[in-house]
């Protein structure tokens, strides 16, 4: 077997792997192929170029498209949809490596590196809880609790 042939089947074993991860991630949620091959095309040539740095990055990788898969199935359920299609997994993917990024570069160091490289021009999608409800109120956890009071009323306990 030829070196490229090698690399192209070692590249298509790991994103198998991924595709496992995101499954796995996913739960009793069915995945459908759009987002199967929203995910080979995001990391197909960042699994190709790295792939000599797999054997040692796999399981922090593996774990980050775990999440992925959770995030997706939770954006679908919101949805109502019974599936993740694209739309789902790229947004769990934009919003999961934004946070990896971040907290690699805290960290000073690189999480997922190679795997997923920042897409140029690609905005972040904000977290449920970070953005504003229907009534203009921040949907922040820790203000859920907090009653909405209209001006001028009073809060009666």
């Amino acid at each position: 077997m030829s070196q490229r042939n090698h690399l192209e089947n070692d590249t298509e074993d790991i994103l198998g792997q991924f595709c496992f991860a995101l499954g796995q991630g996913a739960g009793t949620m069915r995945i459908q192929r759009d987002a199967i091959k929203a995910l080979r095309d995001r990391y197909r040539d960042a699994v190709a170029a790295a792939i000599d740095r797999w054997p040692v990055m796999a399981p922090n990788i593996l774990s980050f498209v775990t999440q992925v898969g959770r995030v997706a199935a939770l954006q679908a359920t919101q949805q109502g949809r019974t599936a993740i299609g694209a739309a789902d997994f790229v947004y769990a993917r934009q919003l999961v490596e934004s946070q990896v990024h971040r907290a690699g570069e805290r960290a000073h160091g690189i999480f997922a590196g190679p795997f997923c490289p920042a897409v140029p021009g690609e905005t972040t999608p904000r977290p449920e809880s970070e953005r504003e409800s229907d009534y203009g109120v921040p949907n922040r956890a820790d203000e859920r609790s907090t009653p909405i009071v209209a001006p001028g009323s009073r809060m009666v306990h």
